[in-house]
């Protein structure tokens, strides 16, 4: 899979989790260490040791941790992630 795939593909799963994520914090069950689950499924999945994923999955995680301070708004929204909104 190239690397240009591999970003494509890692975009969609931070979007579907992301709106999982959004989800749950509407329900009202955000947890200690909130998505560190599907953090470690990504890392898992892709290749970290490459610098743009290894970037996007590191700031997916910055971003889960402090979720709440954004408004639902999700990762690739420009005021959320200014660096990724090109994804959005």
């Amino acid at each position: 899979m190239g690397g240009g795939e591999m970003i494509k593909n890692l975009v969609r799963d931070i979007k579907r989790i992301d709106k999982k994520l959004i989800a749950k914090i509407q329900q009202g069950k955000m947890t200690e260490n909130f998505g560190q689950s599907d953090i470690r499924k990504l890392r898992d999945k892709y290749d970290t040791y490459d610098f743009e994923l290894g970037a996007m999955i590191r700031d997916f995680d910055l971003y889960c941790a402090t979720i709440e301070n954004y408004s639902n708004k999700g990762f690739f929204n420009q005021e959320t992630s200014s660096k990724w909104s090109m994804y959005e």
